[in-house]
């Protein structure tokens, strides 16, 4: 992986690059991610989809830049031996931002010995009106000198663009003009190492004509230039390279021709001999090997060989005259029939094409009519694939209009009936997790009733837990179903919830005390239309409470702890709004959480009664497992309060909370700040 992104920085810095760039951290694997000179939102995704593709599960945004400037990522190791990147962008010089990128790197553990460049470019800044600026535009290939090594009178140079977000793709640059003094064609050869020809193109230029032509391939692959095939564009006779076009061995093609055309047309068209001197002729001129030498020879001997024939048959004129006589006429009858034959072959073709049309006809009137049944019986996927083959049965644009409208009206009928049915399941939903909710909530709240708590003085203590609640927290979804965005949201759902646990007090109230407190969770989207899911969590926390004496009224505590959550969601606008948008989202989360921090506690105690009240305020950290060790854990504060052993009331809040879920297109989403917050109302209930 390293050698192949050196690789590419190599051929980066070669070149022209860009300043837009995108990467993304792939944690799992300790990869990256990354791609430039794209617009968004086609460059972040490359980005994300290239870390998926080097192991990444839950790729995380390093950096996205859309300006323009220089760029540059770096690599290295930590003095443990993992490795670290560092990216930056947007800057005026290739030095300002690998300096930066650098910085980065090292301010996330690299060592500098360690540290190589992966990549760098720019892309050329917006031209401006300021004669004091000092921007420099991107480097851009130059075309070499002109050559004539392959062929002496036609030269050509080029100049090679390379990039890699043109997955590598190398792009050379042509220019040819001739120095003949004739119209010619020739074969422009691009040749491999192994002098395997990729590009073969025909060209024509005419004299001191200049033309640039371009060939695009998947690397360097070409080593050598061949010009072969050069031919007169007038004659199509090949000549050599050495040859200008001018070389003539005294006598000119038209001079002789017209000699040639003036003896032919005195002799008849059926003497052997001459039709011997205008086979040579025809075949010198299809002769694409022969030179301009031997083709102007090949004349002259024509040109003898009829001046001699002419003379030979002076004194038979008058039959030569009646031979073209009838030779004419047997030219009229064979033209005659030929007509005959071409009128023959209209109406035929005609005639097939009459049929062929109304078997089309046929066969598009019996789709459109079995599309029109599968219609009537509501099975809109058939009626669709039917329309669709008769769309692409006929050539006829009436028909072809008249199939696309119907398949159009299936595909909202089909829309429509899986509207209605989604929306059902939708409600149908909504009413079990009602139910589910209302008959839970009345259970717990009976059995919250019977609890009874009070103050224990005992070096072990247990205690039941039971409570209700309300929770405020976000979770990523993404469109779904055959007609809904591809788009990705933050949710902000409202949860009701269950709770239930134990605490465990080991040396309980005593200057050093330990609390180990297990428990379990469940949230529900109840009483919300249109929306279901929720979450199941499971877990615990072990409690270290310090105080100057037993029993005593001020003491503090650190506590740490790991929780289990899975959950879903499912969110279907038309269910809840009365629309027709097909607008459902869903989204799924599975994650484990790291909590650990601590606070005091203030507690008044009536031993009389056996009642206790405290409040216990804390500050915690919390870090789920898709948090990089670069990325801080996120701050949640929680209040306890417990009023005289009759309820224990529990608020948390934690702003700017992480955002749990699978993200399917992370371009797309609108990033914003969730605050999370939760209340809990919870009965205890001693156990000893």
């Amino acid at each position: 992986m390293k050698s192949r992104l050196l690789l590419v920085a190599l051929v980066l810095q070669a070149t022209a690059s860009f300043g837009q760039l995108s990467v993304y951290h792939c944690s799992e694997t300790n990869e990256i991610g990354w791609s430039v000179g794209l617009e968004n939102p086609p460059r972040d995704n490359n980005a994300y989809q290239h870390c998926k593709e080097r192991g990444g599960k839950f790729p995380v945004l390093m950096l996205t830049n859309n300006g323009p400037g220089y760029f540059a990522i770096v690599g290295g190791q930590n003095d443990q031996g993992k490795r670290v990147f560092g990216a930056a962008a947007g800057f005026d010089s290739d030095e300002s931002a690998l300096r930066e990128a650098r910085s980065q790197a090292m301010f996330r553990g690299g060592q500098e010995k360690t540290l190589y460049t992966i990549a760098s470019g720019s892309r050329s800044r917006p031209k401006t009106n300021n004669p004091t600026s000092t921007t420099q535009p991107a480097p851009k290939p130059d075309w070499n000198e002109w050559r004539n090594t392959a062929c002496a009178n036609l030269q050509y140079r080029n100049k090679t663009l390379e990039g890699y977000d043109w997955n590598y793709q190398v792009h050379m640059y042509f220019q040819v003009k001739s120095n003949f003094k004739v119209p010619v064609t020739f074969v422009f050869g691009l040749y491999d190492k192994n002098g395997k020809m990729h590009f073969g193109d025909v060209h024509t230029l005419r004299p001191g004509e200049q033309q640039e032509f371009v060939h695009k391939m998947s690397g360097r692959i070409i080593e050598s230039i061949r010009i072969t095939e050069v031919k007169n564009a007038q004659t199509g006779r090949s000549l050599s390279c050495d040859d200008d076009g001018t070389k003539n061995p005294g006598e000119s093609e038209r001079d002789l021709m017209l000699e040639i055309n003036g003896y032919a047309v005195k002799i008849p068209d059926d003497n052997p001999r001459k039709k011997h001197y205008l086979q040579d002729i025809e075949y010198a001129r299809k002769d694409t090997k022969i030179t301009e030498e031997g083709y102007i020879n090949v004349l002259i001997r024509a040109r003898d060989g009829l001046k001699q024939l002419h003379e030979s048959i002076k004194k038979t004129q008058d039959w030569q005259n009646n031979a073209n006589a009838q030779h004419a006429r047997f030219n009229e009858e064979q033209k005659q029939k030929a007509e005959e034959q071409r009128l023959a072959e209209e109406q035929r073709k005609q005639e097939e094409q009459e049929r062929k049309m109304a078997s089309e006809k046929a066969a598009f009137d019996d789709k459109m009519q079995k599309g029109d049944a599968a219609m009537n019986n509501r099975n809109y996927p058939a009626a669709m694939s039917y329309y669709q083959a008769a769309q692409n049965s006929t050539t006829d644009a009436n028909d072809r209009a008249r199939a696309a409208n119907s398949y159009n009206a299936a595909l909202e009928a089909k829309k429509t009936a899986d509207r209605e049915v989604r929306v059902e399941q939708a409600n149908i939903r909504d009413k079990d997790e009602n139910i589910a909710y209302g008959s839970m909530a009345t259970a717990a709240a009976g059995a919250m009733a019977f609890l009874k708590d009070g103050y224990s003085g005992k070096g072990f203590a247990g205690k039941f837990l039971l409570g209700l609640g309300y929770e405020h927290s976000p979770i990523l979804s993404n469109g779904t179903g055959e007609f809904a965005a591809a788009k990705s949201w933050i949710e902000e759902r409202n949860l009701l919830t269950f709770h239930t646990g134990f605490s465990l007090g080991v040396l309980n109230n005593k200057p050093v005390s330990i609390y180990l407190k297990p428990e379990m969770n469940l949230g529900m989207s109840a009483l919300v239309s249109g929306v279901s899911g929720g979450y199941f969590s499971y877990g615990g926390a072990a409690v270290l409470q310090l105080a100057v004496k037993p029993h005593a009224k001020f003491s503090v505590f650190g506590e740490g702890g790991w929780m289990r959550y899975s959950g879903t969601f499912k969110y279907d606008a038309d269910a809840q709004n009365n629309t027709a948008t097909d607008d459902v989202r869903e989204g799924n989360m599975s994650f484990s959480k790291l909590r650990y921090g601590g606070g005091f506690m203030l507690r008044w105690i009536d031993k009389g009664q056996g009642k206790e009240t405290y409040l216990r305020p804390g500050a915690f950290y919390e870090k789920p497992s898709f948090f990089t060790s670069a990325v801080k854990p996120v701050l949640s504060m929680n209040l306890q309060v417990n009023v005289y052993s009759a309820i224990l009331l529990d608020f948390t809040y934690t702003p700017k909370t992480f955002i749990p879920g699978e993200l399917h297109y992370p371009s797309t989403l609108e990033r914003k700040d969730v605050n999370y917050f939760a209340v809990k109302i919870i009965r205890q209930g001693r156990l000893n």
